[in-house]
């Protein structure tokens, strides 16, 4: 048995028409806003077989600040950012070769990854029963660089996640910065991905098909990442007066 429905005061036509537009409508807002989230919405897949080399400074990532006690307290956060940048960058290329993935034949290019400056902002000026706003900033150093050892794509980004942490009166401990953190880690890296997916040279490299060096045997170019060594400071000496002598100081002393 089919069952129409008419709605007074308009024809039959339009209203199927009007229908059809209404689901239209839905179905992509209801599928943006659910491919939104962790930066689903993003994927070029590159047509290149790529080398993904993170830095030692991703793995161990990490977050220090003061607890609500004012003693200092460290969040680790480098397995997750480094999960977070295999994920995104498997959505650029069409594939990504990481340390524990077995070598392919060639390799098309090299991509870079470190940790750049990382900052959070956040007071509390009290220990009491209460929510503070927080703002972490993860910053990114990354890079493209081809088989044949050009740099093509070079860049320092930092992408900052924001919310409210709550502290209790009770306790020292914050609650609430794990979110922030993973905001953060989502944004950074989904800028990354937006930045490599869209870069003019790397999607030229991509359209001139493979081209790539055999993975054995070829040495592969330098990162073009700078890792910088922790400044030292090195103290100035003073220089000290040498002693006068005993005669000289006597003569000064006389009127």
């Amino acid at each position: 048995m089919l069952v129409r429905l008419q709605l007074p005061g308009v024809p039959g036509r339009s209203q199927v028409l009007w229908a059809c537009v209404t689901l239209v409508l839905f179905s992509v807002t209801g599928c943006g806003l659910f491919s939104s989230r962790d930066g689903a919405h993003i994927g070029y897949y590159l047509p290149l077989t790529v080398q993904l080399r993170q830095a030692p400074t991703v793995a161990v990532a990490q977050l220090t600040y003061q607890d609500a006690c004012g003693q200092n307290q460290v969040l680790p956060f480098g397995q997750q950012l480094a999960e977070a940048i295999t994920r995104k960058s498997g959505r650029v290329f069409e594939k990504i070769v990481t340390g524990n993935a077995p070598a392919p034949a060639s390799i098309d290019g090299y991509e870079d990854v470190s940790v750049g400056m990382t900052t959070l902002d956040l007071f509390i000026p009290r220990q009491a029963t209460r929510s503070h706003p927080a703002t972490l900033a993860i910053g990114l150093d990354f890079g493209y660089t081809a088989a044949d050892g050009t740099v093509l794509f070079s860049k320092k980004l930092q992408s900052v996640g924001s919310g409210d942490v709550d502290v209790n009166a009770s306790s020292c401990d914050i609650k609430g910065l794990d979110k922030i953190v993973k905001e953060a880690i989502a944004n950074v890296t989904d800028g990354m991905a937006e930045a490599l997916g869209t870069s003019v040279k790397i999607r030229q490299a991509a359209g001139a098909g493979h081209a790539g060096a055999s993975a054995t045997g070829v040495t592969p170019p330098p990162s073009p990442i700078a890792q910088s060594a922790p400044v030292v400071p090195v103290p100035v000496p003073v220089p000290v007066p040498a002693p006068a002598a005993a005669g000289a100081a006597a003569t000064e002393e006389q009127p």
